[in-house]
């Protein structure tokens, strides 16, 4: 298994379905993998599409920290997701603007985000690296954790 398919699998940034809706398609979603990005391909409620690959199951697992969504296939990051985009056009590289959220002042920066990645991030990416198990099959086997 290619070692860079998880971290190309997560955005560090928790986007509900319903968040992921208010953005336009061809949108590009910054990764873990660093450099790239994953690409908005249909905003239709019935077939929104992330690098062509249709999402199943939206927020399949969500928390206040973390939406999981299940998706028909695995993403190509060779695809989609660096700068070779061959005859596809090159997207606008946007960030979304962070969600409103409780009551009270909240400061979102760089550093409030890098901490609470890392104090989630073990238990995250294990919770993303299930549910992508738990969601394909390989050779005909569905994998599970």
């Amino acid at each position: 298994m290619d070692p860079f398919i998880v971290p190309y699998h997560i955005v560090p940034q928790r986007l509900s379905f319903s968040d992921l809706q208010l953005l336009n398609t061809n949108t590009r979603l910054p990764t873990l993998l660093p450099g790239n990005s994953i690409l908005i391909t249909n905003t239709s409620a019935s077939n929104f599409t992330l690098d062509d690959s249709p999402i199943t199951q939206p927020d399949f697992y969500s928390t206040s920290a973390l939406a999981v969504h299940s998706i028909a296939s695995l993403l190509d990051y060779a695809l989609y997701g660096g700068d070779g985009f061959g005859s596809l056009p090159k997207p606008e590289v946007v960030t979304p603007a962070p969600l409103p959220s409780a009551p009270g002042p909240q400061i979102i920066d760089s550093s409030t985000v890098a901490a609470s990645l890392c104090s989630h991030f073990p238990i995250d990416l294990l919770l993303v690296a299930c549910a992508l198990l738990f969601t394909f099959k390989i050779h005909g086997n569905p994998l599970s954790c």
